[in-house]
């Protein structure tokens, strides 16, 4: 979709939904330097141009659009943290979001004699 730029007229090509409302640098520094145009008015331009840029998509695409926006990106990461993991655990080389998975972790602390819950801690406090 084509638009003007706000300065100097220039055809821009708008290929996402971030609308854009400068041809180059130059053209925004020079409305950042003489106030061409209020904050208001810039503001209401970037959405008609949103708007007109989503008016002119198939239908098809605004759905996915509106599919990809309504998403829950914390649900979606949080939910299945071994399949987004992008890491191996250290020792056996499973899937894991840690430097080691749970399993090799318990393995770790019982080799190493300390406790696995804190239950069952043998220290000299736990007679006070």
């Amino acid at each position: 979709m084509k638009f003007k730029c706000v300065v100097c007229g220039c055809d821009i090509e708008q290929r996402t939904t971030a609308p854009k409302i400068y041809c180059s640098d130059s053209c925004c520094y020079i409305q950042l330097s003489r106030k061409l145009h209020s904050k208001e008015w810039i503001e209401a331009e970037k959405k008609r141009r949103r708007q007109a840029y989503m008016d002119g998509l198939p239908d098809d695409e605004r759905e996915r659009i509106a599919a990809h926006r309504s998403k829950d990106k914390f649900y979606h990461y949080m939910s299945k943290p071994e399949e987004l993991a992008t890491r191996r655990c250290h020792d056996c080389g499973k899937p894991c979001v840690d430097y080691r998975c749970p399993e090799c972790w318990a393995k770790l602390r019982r080799g190493n004699g300390l406790a696995e819950n804190f239950s069952e801690s043998e220290s000299i406090w736990d007679d006070f």
